[in-house]
C-alpha cells in the first residue's frame, strides 16, 4: 500500500489549482503538479488517478466555497433582490474563474464523456440553488416568489447570464425587479 503524506491531498489541490488556472485545462501536467509539491509523480496518482478527476475535485472544492459564501450572503440579504443580486454575483465569480477552463477542456473526449454523461448533475445543481432561493424568499415574508416554478426560473436565468462574459446585471436588475413587484401585485389580487 502507498504511503499518504500528510496534507499531500491539500497540496496538490493547492498546486494544480494554480495550474489550471494560470494554463487551463491543457496545460495541467500531473507530473509539474507533483514536482510543483517536492513529490513524485506516482505520489500525486495515488491520490487522484487522473487528470480529470483532479480537475472535478478542485471545482468541487470552489463550487462548496462558492456556496458557503452563498449561503451567508443570503442569510443576511435584507431583501428579495439582494438575494437575486447575490446570488447572480458568487456565480458570476465562479463562472469567471473556470470559463476558460471549460471552453479549454471541451477539446478533451475524455472531459466532453464526463460533461455529457453528468446531466442529472446540472439538475441537482439548479435543484440546490432553487432550494436556497425558496428558503430565502420564506425568511423574508414571501411565500409567493417560493411556490411552483418561479425559483428554479430564476436561477437558470441567473446561472445563463452569469455565464456570459462581460454581462452587466444592472440589464437584468430592472427585470428581476417588476418580477418580483408583478408577483407581489398577483399576491394582493389573489386575496382581494
Amino acid at each position: 500500500m502507498p504511503k499518504l503524506l500528510a496534507n499531500a491531498r491539500e497540496e496538490i489541490l493547492a498546486a494544480a489549482s494554480d495550474q489550471l488556472l494560470h494554463k487551463g485545462y491543457h496545460g495541467l501536467a500531473m507530473r509539474d503538479v507533483a514536482a510543483q509539491c517536492g513529490m513524485a509523480a506516482g505520489t500525486v496518482y495515488n491520490y487522484f488517478p487522473s487528470k480529470l478527476d483532479l480537475v472535478s475535485h478542485i471545482l468541487l472544492n470552489d463550487w462548496n466555497r462558492s456556496l458557503a459564501a452563498l449561503d451567508e450572503a443570503l442569510r443576511t440579504a435584507p431583501d428579495c433582490e439582494t438575494v437575486l443580486a447575490s446570488m447572480y454575483g458568487i456565480l458570476s465569480m465562479f463562472c469567471t474563474q473556470y470559463r476558460t477552463v471549460w471552453a479549454d477542456s471541451r477539446q478533451s473526449p475524455e472531459a466532453m464523456a464526463v460533461m455529457n454523461a453528468r446531466v442529472s448533475d446540472r439538475a441537482s445543481l439548479h435543484g440546490q440553488l432553487a432550494d436556497r432561493l425558496v428558503q430565502s424568499f420564506l425568511r423574508l415574508g414571501r411565500p409567493d416568489l417560493a411556490d411552483g416554478y418561479l425559483p428554479v426560473f430564476l436561477v437558470r436565468n441567473l446561472l445563463q447570464h452569469a455565464m456570459e462574459p462581460g454581462f452587466d446585471y444592472s440589464i437584468l436588475s430592472p427585470v428581476i425587479r417588476r418580477l418580483l413587484d408583478h408577483s407581489v401585485h398577483v399576491e394582493r389580487s389573489a386575496h382581494s
